[in-house]
Order: C-alpha cells, then structure tokens, then sequence
C-alpha cells in the first residue's frame, strides 16, 4: 500500500514537473537577462530531498554517467570558471551575464543528474508519465493558440501573453525556446506513437497530439526551429524510429492543422512570413534592403556581424578564449541601440570566442558522450531496457534538433534538454554490449 502511495506521488510530482519545466519568463537585469524557469523554484523547495536522494544513489549515478562523462563536466567546469576569471580581468568587473552563465551552468548538472535520479527512481513508468505529461500540456497550449486564430485575434485574445505578433509563444517567454519545447514534445509523441503495443484508441490520440505539436512548430514561425524540425523528420526516418506511413500521417495531420485556421481567419500566410524573412536575411548588409523597417531583418545583420566578430575573438584567443561576457560587454560600448545589443547567437561560436577550444572541446565532449550512450541504449533490444529504447529513441531526435537549433539561437541553457537527456541515460553502456551481442561474444569481447 505503501508503495502503491509512493508510486502515484512520484508520477503526480513528474506530470507537474513536465508542465513546470515548460513555464520561464524573462527577467532583466542591468543590460542582461535572466531566464527564470519556474522548475526552478519547485525544485529549489524540494532540494534537501533531492539532494539526499543523490547522495544516496550516488554510486550508481556514478556508474551511469561513467568516467568520461563525469571527467568532461568537470574539465567544464574548471575551463568556465577561468573563463570567469579571464572575463573578469579583461573587463575589470564581473558582468551580470557572466556570473548568470556560470551559475547556470551548475544548475544544468543538476537537471541532468536530477534526470538520471528520475530514471533510476520512477524506471519506465515515470519516464512514460513524464512524457505525456508533457506533451498533453503543449497539446492544450497549441489547441487554444488555434482557437484564438480561428477567432481571428478578436479582443482580448490578441494579448495574450503566449502569443506575441501571431507567433506561438506559450509560457516560455521566448518563440525560439517555444519552439525548442514543442520539437522536445513533437519528439516524445512521434516516439511514443511508433510503439507497437498501443491501443487503437491511444494511437489515434497521439497521432493528433504529434500532429498539432508539428503545427505549433510552425505557428511559432521560428525559421530556426522549422529547419530542426525537417532534421528531426528525415533522422526518425533514418533510425526508423515510427513507420514511413505513420510519419507520413504525423506530418500530414499536422499541415492541415497549420493551414485550416489561416484559410478561415484570413490572417498572414506563415509562408510569406518567413519569404519575407529570408529576403531579409539574403539582402541584409545592403543598401537596397527593403525591409530595414522590421525588427527582425534589422537584427539579421547584426547577428551576422555578431558570428563574424565570434570568429575574430576566437582568433585572437584561440586556446581559452577572451572570457566569459566579453563579447556583450563590447557590444554595450558600441554605438548600438540597445535593442540591438546581441549575444552571439551561436552557441558554438559562443564557446569558442569567450572559452576557447578547450571550452568548445569539452562541451562537445559531453554532448558526443551523451548521444553516443543514448544512442546505444536505444539499440538495445533485449534485457529490460528494450521497453523503454522509445524513449531514448525520442531523445536522440531531440538531440539533433538541439543540435541544428543551436547553430542560429544559444540553446545550451535550456533546462528541459539537459533533464531529459538524464532521464534516458538509464544504464551505463559497457553491460549494453553483452545484452545486445549475448555470452559469446561478450567473452569474446573480453578476452
């Protein structure tokens, strides 16, 4: 009984959580910003207990992680906090976005390992809560955001606080991050829909939830986003990760869902939006450029020239960089509006220019071990980890989005990429090998 009791509060806690981890809002501090995410304030509450948690399971967490993992989180660690230093010394104050960037970057080891601690505590049941927890809350969210378009933005619905200019953003603060949460989502249904052993009555449910969660991609008419999304499309075809015909009805659905509210509230066709963008970005830089009279193509340039002055910066400190929060202490010394005061919206370009090779190195490290591990377990068919490989398989789509995401925006602070990825490293790879190869070959392997 007892059990039974902990068992429903630990799923409550995770659906909670799920929703939570998707509602932050912008804080501004001096010429910074703070992405206040309100998984934070929960978790912050429940610390002792987690902690304790950790602490207790300390010996298998270390085990899951494994020594590579836990080499390069603290070789990034040290490397971000001469970069602070370094930062520090160049601008002879410590910046707020500095000290923000290395305290988060505390905060995301701890999501990450909170979520191998959701793994070993709540196994697959807690995982698979999570999950449509999650991906139920931006069902709603995106399902009201059409129906406020099929109202036609009457009255008060035009301000409301997730929808900013027509595109979706929640209760992330931010359409780009938006946008990140909802490929997360889409990546979860996708996955969870190819499993085999489903109800024809839950299928057809998350053949719609996958489906309007690809629609709000594109409603937050992030071009970034919707470059993700045609990655993540063509790689769970790779990995076969859903059938070609259930895919297939995913996107379907899902352009039909985009389309309808546009046809019947005769507002702004997404396609010429972004036509207009990319025109945008193509005639940026030259005189005869058209649309300077929109925020966004004005800021195109300067986050071209933000990528070009990364490079420099790079150059110029190629091994440990200029430091953490140079690049945007520079950029406050300019004749710059303020508006137009950008950090590098790149997030390896970022690493590079303000830690270094050795920073850039050890991140890519963390990432490359992380993916490699998950991509094991997901190919693990047998032993108790092949009911779960969905799971894993959805997190690899969600890797490769974060992955193609980050190439346009800074993305590594995003709480719910590093909790997730937690969450699937479920079991260290070595014992993988003698599960998927059998006896024979794993005494050969050893030999």
């Amino acid at each position: 009984m007892l059990n039974d009791r902990r068992a429903t509060l630990v799923s409550y806690a995770l659906i909670l959580l799920a929703v939570l981890i998707q509602i932050q809002a912008t804080i501004e501090l001096d010429a910074s910003k703070l992405r206040a995410n309100a998984a934070d304030i929960a978790l912050a509450v429940f610390s002792p207990v987690i902690l304790i948690a950790l602490y207790t399971y300390r010996a298998r967490l270390r085990e899951i992680a494994g020594t590579h993992m836990l080499v390069l989180a603290a070789s990034a660690t040290l490397i971000l906090s001469f970069s602070m230093f370094r930062g520090y010394e160049s601008i002879s104050a410590l910046s707020i976005w500095a000290a923000i960037k290395y305290v988060g970057w505390y905060i995301l080891l701890f999501y990450l390992a909170l979520g191998m601690l959701i793994a070993i505590v709540a196994g697959p049941e807690g995982k698979e809560r999570f999950a449509l927890g999650l991906v139920f809350f931006q069902f709603a969210v995106v399902i009201a955001f059409i129906a406020i378009i099929f109202l036609g933005y009457s009255g008060s619905f035009h301000n409301w606080s997730f929808i900013v200019n027509g595109r979706l953003t929640g209760f992330s603060g931010n359409t780009n991050a938006m946008a990140f949460f909802l490929i997360c989502g889409f990546a979860l249904a996708l996955a969870y829909f190819g499993r085999s052993a489903l109800s024809p009555r839950l299928r057809r449910v998350l053949l719609v939830s996958a489906a309007s969660l690809f629609a709000g991609i594109l409603f937050t008419k992030s071009i970034a986003a919707l470059i993700a999304l045609i990655v993540v499309i063509f790689f769970a075809a790779i990995i076969h990760v859903v059938t070609l015909k259930r895919l297939l009805q995913v996107v379907v659905v899902g352009i039909t869902l985009w389309l309808t509210p546009q046809v019947i509230s005769q507002s702004k066709s997404l396609l010429i939006n972004i036509l207009h963008k990319l025109f945008g970005i193509i005639l940026s830089g030259s005189d005869a450029n058209p649309f300077l009279y929109a925020r966004y193509e004005s800021t195109v340039a300067v986050r071209i020239e933000g990528y070009l002055e990364a490079f420099a910066m790079w150059q110029a400190y190629p091994f440990f960089g200029a430091g953490l929060g140079v690049h945007l202490h520079g950029q406050s010394l300019g004749d710059k509006s303020e508006a137009f005061i950008l950090q590098i919206h790149n997030t390896a370009l970022w690493l590079l220019a303000e830690t270094g090779l050795a920073g850039f190195c050890a991140m890519a490290g963390i990432f490359i071990v992380i993916f490699h591990k998950v991509w094991c377990l997901s190919h693990s068919k047998s032993g108790k980890h092949g009911e779960e490989a969905w799971f894993q398989s959805a997190v690899l789509l969600i890797l490769v989005g974060w992955a193609v995401m980050s190439l346009f925006h800074e993305l590594m602070y995003q709480r719910i990429f590093w909790l997730l990825a937690g969450m699937a490293l479920s079991a260290p790879v070595r014992p993988l090998r003698y599960w998927k190869w059998g006896p024979v070959n794993a005494g050969a392997d050893r030999k």
